[in-house]
């Protein structure tokens, strides 16, 4: 079976300054378990949250007859999808 596994680091600046970071992980194991994995840090309103957590991947065959796609599964609403945001105070 294939497994592929990924990380980095992505971090950005405002002004020169470092304001923030990510680390990202992923894992690929076709026939098993596959996920993407976050961790970083949220500053709103003077509180802190530290979150590390994975986001489920599976794969779809494609609508056109070839190959397959793979989708993610939102951790919080539990629905299939190829985009994630973090949106209405939401952390995660």
């Amino acid at each position: 079976m294939a497994l592929l596994k990924v990380s980095g680091v992505l971090s950005w600046q405002r002004r020169g300054e470092n304001t923030g970071n990510i680390s990202i992980e992923s894992q690929y194991h076709l026939g098993g378990e596959s996920y993407l994995r976050l961790s970083y840090r949220i500053t709103e309103d003077d509180q802190v949250y530290d979150l590390d957590y994975r986001i489920a991947l599976f794969e779809k065959a494609s609508n056109l007859g070839k190959g397959s796609v793979l989708y993610l599964v939102c951790p919080e609403s539990g629905m299939n999808c190829r985009v994630l945001y973090r949106a209405y105070g939401c952390h995660r």
